[in-house]
């Protein structure tokens, strides 16, 4: 433990009993290598009350993130029953960087809640290592930001500009799946789709219009949505092409869907978008029709919908849009059945 955000009752009894206590759980003393800093993020903002603790935690977690432990203010005079020395402790009465080293660094933080709870977390800074896990989509997609006004959505496109590095190819797959995917869609919204989006975000601020940025006020976020399902005649060659070979959970799905495909009609589908001989072949419905059944299904993920009857669920892959109802034309009627059977568990 390389540091401790006390609770800090600041009371001549209370703090040296608290400090009793962390001396018995870390064992604190004389034989141990090294002080042990401690301090109170009351002394920096109050005493927030139910919120203390969470305070605390916000405190250790930043000091742990910058390595730095920002000071205990108002800290003159040590408690004279507190043994400080013999304990090797010291009050963060300063700026202090916490060691870091071959070992991650750890800091644990108390609260003692009014009505007699008490609680003690241990923290420990994030892995040094870079994270192995693939983003949902290999190439950039839109940038979305969202906000609940339009002076928090401005300052929102500032952060997101700043973000971006200089010179960068679009904002990165990074950074459009994290804010399309990870944060709340609001009403006020910016996207953003084109190769240099911080120029796009800094012309927007000064006042320009650019072609590559849409910006406007949603309808609202309990409308009902419909996926409409298009039959025979609304294929092109290169439908899908985009999203199959820059999109990993849209090639997964179809490509899982292909397996079993593939099975029971001899030829494969996700080979058929990319040949040569499309052109040709999607003019014929023996082509056309189970391509756009492929895609299609594959675009939506289904899910079952418990209690809600006929108004089962269709959620689009790696998004969270989800339709009351999937009226489909032509063939693509199947569709739908198909849909309610995989929500349902059939294969």
């Amino acid at each position: 433990i390389g540091y401790v955000e006390t609770h800090g009752t600041a009371t001549p009894l209370g703090d040296p009993i608290e400090v009793a206590a962390l001396m018995r759980a870390y064992g604190l003393g004389p034989e141990r290598r090294g002080t042990i800093p401690i301090g109170s993020v009351k002394t920096n903002i109050g005493h927030l009350e139910p919120a203390s603790g969470l305070a605390g935690c916000i405190k250790a977690i930043l000091a742990l993130e910058h390595g730095l432990l920002p000071p205990s203010l108002h800290f003159k005079e040590p408690n004279p029953d507190i043994r400080f020395d013999e304990l090797n402790i010291e009050v963060a009465a300063r700026p202090m960087k916490l060691a870091g080293g071959r070992h991650l660094r750890h800091a644990g933080v108390n609260s003692f809640g009014f009505g007699g709870s008490n609680a003690h977390v241990v923290l420990r800074e994030p892995s040094r290592s870079r994270s192995t896990a693939q983003p949902q989509s290999d190439a950039a997609g839109p940038l979305v930001i969202s906000a609940h006004g339009s002076g928090a959505l401005k300052a929102l496109i500032e952060r997101y500009a700043d973000h971006i590095p200089k010179g960068a190819d679009g904002a990165g797959a990074a950074i459009c799946n994290a804010a399309a995917h990870t944060r709340d869609l609001l009403l006020e919204r910016v996207v953003v789709a084109g190769p240099n989006t911080r120029a796009s975000l800094a012309a927007h601020l000064s006042g320009q219009s650019t072609a590559t940025l849409w910006r406007g006020t949603a309808l609202g976020s309990e409308l009902d949505t419909a996926f409409i399902f298009a039959g025979n005649g609304a294929q092109w060659v290169g439908m899908g092409l985009l999203a199959y070979r820059t999109n990993a959970a849209f090639r997964n799905a179809l490509q899982r869907f292909d397996e079993r495909f593939r099975e029971r009609a001899g030829w494969s589908a996700a080979d058929a978008l990319q040949s040569p001989e499309l052109a040709v072949d999607i003019r014929r419905a023996s082509r056309a029709q189970p391509l756009l059944l492929a895609l299609q299904l594959r675009r939506s993920k289904p899910s079952p919908c418990t209690g809600c009857g006929r108004r089962w669920r269709l959620a689009t892959v790696s998004a969270r849009l989800r339709p009351r109802g999937v009226p489909a034309d032509s063939s693509l009627k199947t569709q739908s059945a198909s849909c309610w059977l995989a929500a349902i568990g059939r294969r």
